[in-house]
């Protein structure tokens, strides 16, 4: 639902740390 997809875009825009690699702000910015 529409929440849930909200809340899937906040996890890519703001991957925790341990998440977070060296590409990522090209895959989501």
């Amino acid at each position: 639902d529409e929440e849930e997809f909200f809340n899937d875009i906040d996890e890519l825009l703001e991957p925790s740390d341990d998440e977070r690699e060296p590409e990522s702000d090209f895959l989501y910015y």
